[in-house]
């Protein structure tokens, strides 16, 4: 029997795949324990001991060697009446990850979609260029992912253990060259075991692995944090689920976090079509786990039934006329509380005002505060005093006029305690008396006035 633990720090959503075979994971012989929505957390964990042949394919073996097996693609789902499925989104089995196999089946989709540099050669079936594209594996001479990341191996670890995102400098890693890579997935640095991802990196691993391929390209991505809106149908909810309609309607693929209340267990799965039973919101997905290449699709509500619900929702686009990029900071510097720090930014095909947020590494992903707003556009720049407690954040620039159009910084930047302020020294003051008619000189006194605080108010919460 695997094991299985959660981590939850500060409140942040990480990704946590169960993939240990006898535990709460999603394999394809507990699917019938999925007969409602799943939740969020983003994970890890052991591989199981008696692992399915279609696990062969971890260990970098193509799909097509098993040919007993049914290999299942969205193209192959014959789509009932009502029911709305996008074809050629391929079923990918978890390899080092459930967020970066979940963004894996996406980019293997749009591999098949024109943009054939994505993944060399076939993308449908899940071969060994699928998963280096997904995570990548090398050896004791050529570490890749899974060597700098997974290593020392820490799925059952009650913390992290430390890995090179820790212990050496970027120059002494291997390239980023998998979304596992550019998702930051099983960093120690972000107090993630192996397999673990943080929810916010899920966009971010997208973008950034299309740019490695088309650097002409400026793909986007939108969250939607569902966690606390989906207890009753409400005008948010209903919009989400209208824009994931709309999604699918136009041929693009999403990522759902799942999340079980009960555990605090969750999943990240693709989803790719939709339908509505009596009036009743359903959506379906892969499920992403070892042994899901015979695993057909399955329906899941979106409105929560029971401990299951939809934690977030996470938004791809390819190619947007319209964008906006943080030039600076780009994240890992560190900055003195109360020290200006300059924010730059590029943008193309907008008008109007930006807003910038600030937002704080392993809190809650979705908990932004706004540090500015009304800035327009083509400014470019924004100076930022850097009123805000020291810790580890991350910042977000977002167009005023439309939501979806935003930059996060990749890395954190790290605001440190203040610099130390001088104080006015008091100095030994020499008296001297006069003696003549008239009022008494009054001797001058030493300054024992303070510094004020920072922003006459202190910090900014």
């Amino acid at each position: 029997m695997g094991t299985r633990r959660v981590f939850a720090f500060a409140g942040a959503i990480l990704v946590l795949c169960v993939i240990a075979s006898g535990c709460s994971s999603p394999s394809s012989s507990q699917s019938s324990a999925f007969s409602k929505p799943a939740q969020s957390q983003i994970g890890s964990n052991a591989v199981p001991s008696q692992p399915s042949p279609a696990f062969a394919a971890l260990q970098g073996d193509a799909a097509e060697e098993w040919p007993n097996e049914v290999y299942y693609t969205s193209s192959n789902y014959q789509a009932k009446q009502g029911e709305v499925v996008i074809p050629g989104v391929p079923n990918y089995v978890w390899h080092h990850g459930c967020a970066p196999t979940a963004v894996g089946m996406i980019i293997g989709y749009y591999d098949g979609q024109g943009y054939g540099d994505l993944i060399p050669g076939e993308a449908s079936l899940q071969t060994v260029a699928v998963n280096q594209t997904i995570a990548s594996d090398g050896s004791v001479r050529n570490y890749q992912h899974f060597e700098d990341y997974c290593i020392p191996f820490d799925a059952d670890a009650t913390e992290p253990i430390p890995d090179q995102s820790q212990l050496a400098p970027p120059s002494q890693r291997h390239p980023d060259n998998s979304i596992a890579d550019f998702m930051q997935t099983s960093w120690s640095k972000n107090k993630l075991t192996y397999g673990a991802s943080l929810f916010e990196m899920i966009g971010i691993g997208f973008a950034d692995f299309v740019k490695s391929r088309y650097s002409s390209l400026h793909p986007t991505f939108r969250y939607y944090d569902l966690e606390a809106n989906l207890d009753f149908i409400n005008p948010y909810s209903l919009e989400v689920w209208n824009n994931v309609k709309s999604e699918i309607d136009h041929g693009r693929p999403l990522v759902f976090c799942l999340k079980n209340r009960a555990s605090g267990e969750g999943h990240a799965v693709p989803v790719f079509g939709y339908r509505e039973q009596n009036g009743y919101p359903e959506y379906l997905f892969w499920l992403n786990a070892l042994d899901s290449f015979n695993t057909p699709p399955l329906w899941f509500p979106f409105f929560p039934q029971g401990d299951y619900l939809v934690g977030a929702v996470v938004v791809f686009s390819m190619d947007s006329p319209q964008f906006l990029e943080i030039a600076n900071p780009v994240g890992g510097q560190g900055f003195p509380m109360g020290t200006p720090v300059s924010i730059g930014w590029n943008s193309k095909g907008l008008t109007g005002t930006t807003k910038i947020e600030i937002n704080a590494l392993f809190g809650n992903p979705f908990l932004w505060e706004t540090i500015a707003s009304g800035i327009p556009v083509e400014a470019g720049s924004y100076q930022w005093g850097a009123l805000v407690p020291p810790g580890k954040y991350r910042l977000r620039i977002t167009s005023e006029l439309d939501s979806s159009v935003m930059d996060i910084t990749r890395d954190s930047i790290v605001i440190t305690e203040p610099i130390a302020r001088p104080t006015t020294p008091t100095s030994t003051v020499l008296v001297i008396e006069y003696h003549y008619s008239g009022t008494p000189i009054i001797p001058p006194q030493p300054n024992t006035g303070s510094w004020p605080s920072p922003g006459g108010g202190g910090p900014l919460w």
